[in-house]
């Protein structure tokens, strides 16, 4: 089972890693102990890259996700479409 402890920048809302305390591995997909600053975020708060999961995301001016990147291939691994209302109208993987 994870003990996991999240840790965020002072004073604001942001991730910046998540140690997990368990002695025990639980899974291929278990959560590991992710370095400081693991997360990443803009000027603007969004959230622009995930390091251990090696992904980047990308946003409109809408400040919605239009795409999400494996950071090392520079391969799009999610690719959303929106309509002119914010509504997502189409998921590509």
């Amino acid at each position: 089972m994870d003990k996991l402890t999240y840790n965020y920048k002072p004073n604001i809302n942001q991730l910046t890693h998540v140690t997990d305390h368990a002695i025990a591995e639980t899974g291929l997909d278990d959560i590991k102990t992710q370095s400081t600053d693991n997360y990443v975020y803009n000027s603007i708060g969004q959230l622009v890259s995930n390091e251990q999961d090696d992904i980047t995301y990308t946003y409109n001016t809408a400040g919605l996700v239009t795409q999400i990147n494996q950071t090392s291939t520079g391969n799009i691994a999610v690719k959303f479409i929106y309509d002119d209302k914010g509504k997502r109208m189409v998921k590509e993987a």
